[in-house]
């Protein structure tokens, strides 16, 4: 048997020594990683509890449950004050020294050595003097040589739970900083409502990792009536199981921890009274008859195999928590990279083309809307044949002489106002094109950054591609006005004949100006759209270079970056892993020694 402990105790050194060696990694990482920083502390805790091996159990539970009662049958003695009214006041805690002692610790930070007899003076509100003196306090020390606490387990008795919400709030507080609970009820009265919410609690509690539950006031029940009492109590317990698997929903670690604890819970059943009466008389037999042998026994086996299992449950906690955050940051470091460096063919393996040529057709459409509003051949004829007119109109007499000076007159003004106005010459009329073709390409351009221009460290330089568009469109002359006839006509100059002969002129001459536009408009089409396909091809070969550079940049980086953060994971699962195997190995190793 002694072989057999001193290699349990090798294995739990070899434990601690691997323990402590993922625990330092999991302080490397936490200075490297500035997201973990708010877990430096919780690592340098449990490098301490390898250290130190402190395991903190609290008695909590509604008032009139017997909690300190049941404590000072633990201490072999009546140490702590109980009666039936709620009497606790503050947090007591029981540790081990080799002579009995109290320490008050007051909250401004000052501490108080007091004889032990004086407790009750501190930690009791049963007058109005010592309620406030013990909310001055933080908590009350007890030092005492009990078995119980001689493994660096501290046991903490805590106020009554629904007592008022004072002592509540201070019972929840403590609860948020202990390993355990020892969670009393009453043999004589069921589960409340409220027992079983604050159940909940506990066991939804990230620090506790073991419940254990003692059914006071057993000498109030026949041992039949006693066996139906702890059968309900587990039934309900199961219960609370199933509600709180269902509450857990897809955290599966939750609802694991609520079916280990209450699934198979630790109960006992004991009378707290018969217990210190039987120290007090030495009635061995009374001694049995409480329960209490076997509760000590179990609880001091319970306590420090879980004590073994603590620092191991607490790391592979916070190996979770860590790799989740080291997870979380995976994936913004990601969509970091990939927003850094995007790819413009994400979407396919070509430039959207169709959305390039339909802003580029609509921006043409508004142009040849407006050079066919401009060239109106109703307007212009309107313009050009009120010029005749006028000139017309001023031969007073009815002479062919004077009919052709005016007609001449005429042709001469008309030519140079289409030629000022509308810039009928060859080169005038490339300004209206030119702005056509700046207008389309223009569209494109801002289509092509809009869809790309997110990777696109230079955009298009439209004035160098106008100028290769304009001099295609040079290439083709453009129509030039002139008329389609002889203004004057033969033979026949009398006024009325020559106006009627002017305006079939004037409407040919448009109408075959209108002819060459419209042919000229064709060629400015397809040699514009011919133009814009080649920038697409052209524009399509730059972005497949920028998106090889793009792949290229973004691979770097995540080599640099992710492939590292990926390593430290996979450095974390294999710890985790470690862990459970050690956890596991420990828990079979003790229920073995027990």
């Amino acid at each position: 048997m002694e072989r057999k402990r001193e290699g349990l105790e090798q294995g739990f050194v070899e434990r601690d020594f691997q323990l402590y060696e993922i625990l330092l990694h999991l302080r490397y990482l936490s200075e490297d990683y500035p997201v973990l920083a708010d877990k430096r502390d919780e690592i340098e805790e449990c490098l301490n509890l390898i250290r130190t091996r402190k395991y903190v159990v609290a008695v909590a539970g509604e008032f009139k449950r017997g909690k300190s009662t049941m404590l000072n049958a633990l201490l072999g003695a009546k140490i702590l004050p109980a009666k039936c009214t709620p009497t606790t006041a503050t947090v007591n805690r029981i540790t081990y020294g080799a002579e009995p002692a109290l320490r008050i610790c007051y909250r401004d930070g000052t501490e108080e050595l007091c004889g032990i007899q004086e407790l009750s003076r501190y930690v009791t509100k049963t007058t109005e003097e010592q309620e406030k003196m013990a909310a001055s306090e933080k908590e009350a020390v007890v030092s005492y040589p009990t078995v119980l606490c001689q493994n660096h387990i501290d046991v903490i008795d805590t106020p009554g739970l629904n007592d008022d919400e004072k002592m509540t709030a201070v019972t929840a507080e403590i609860l948020q900083h202990v390993d355990a609970v020892i969670f009393t009820v009453s043999a004589l009265a069921p589960l409340s409502q409220f027992e079983i919410e604050w159940i909940l609690r506990l066991v939804e509690n990230p620090a506790i990792e073991h419940l254990i539950f003692v059914m006071t006031y057993a000498d109030c029940l026949e041992e039949e009536e006693l066996e139906d009492m702890k059968a309900f109590f587990r039934k309900k317990a199961a219960e609370i199981a199933v509600r709180a698997e269902a509450e857990a929903g897809d955290n599966s670690a939750a609802a694991d921890k609520a079916h280990r604890i209450l699934g198979s819970m630790d109960l006992f059943a004991i009378s707290s009274t018969q217990a210190l009466e039987a120290f007090q008389t030495g009635d061995n037999a009374l001694l049995k008859k409480s329960g209490f042998p076997i509760f000590k026994q179990e609880l001091y086996r319970i306590l420090t195999s879980r004590q073994g299992l603590h620092v191991s449950l607490r790391t592979g906690r916070l190996l979770e928590v860590i790799r989740t955050e080291l997870e979380q940051l995976i994936v913004r470091e990601k969509e970091r990279i990939l927003k850094k460096y995007p790819l413009p063919f994400q979407d396919g393996s070509r430039i959207k083309r169709d959305d390039l040529l339909l802003a580029a057709d609509r921006a043409m459409e508004e142009e040849r809307i407006q050079i066919s509003q401009w060239f109106s051949e109703q307007e212009l004829f309107e313009r050009l044949w009120q010029v005749y007119r006028r000139q017309l109109s001023a031969v007073s007499k009815n002479r062919d002489d004077l009919v052709v000076k005016a007609v001449r007159a005429a042709e001469a003004e008309c030519l140079q106002m289409m030629k000022q106005r509308y810039l009928t010459d060859r080169q005038g009329l490339l300004v209206y094109y030119r702005k056509a073709a700046e207008h389309c390409i223009q569209a494109w351009t801002d289509c092509l950054i809009r869809n790309y221009g997110f990777v696109l460290r230079q955009y298009p330089d439209c004035g160098k591609e106008l100028e290769q568009a304009t001099a295609r469109l040079a290439v083709q002359p453009f129509p030039v006005f002139r008329w389609r006839g002889q203004m004057v006509p033969k033979g026949v100059l009398s006024q009325a004949e020559t106006s009627a002969h002017v305006q079939r002129v004037l409407w040919d001459s448009l109408k075959q100006w209108e002819q060459e536009r419209q042919a000229y408009d064709q060629f400015f089409r397809k040699t514009v759209f011919q133009f814009l396909a080649e920038l697409t091809k052209r524009w399509e070969s730059i972005l497949k270079q920028v998106e090889t550079s793009q792949l290229a940049s973004r691979k770097a980086e995540m080599e640099e970056t992710v492939d590292r953060h990926l390593r430290h994971k996979q450095r974390l699962d294999d710890y985790l892993e470690q862990v459970k195997r050690m956890n596991q190995v420990t828990g079979e190793t003790t229920k073995d020694e027990h």
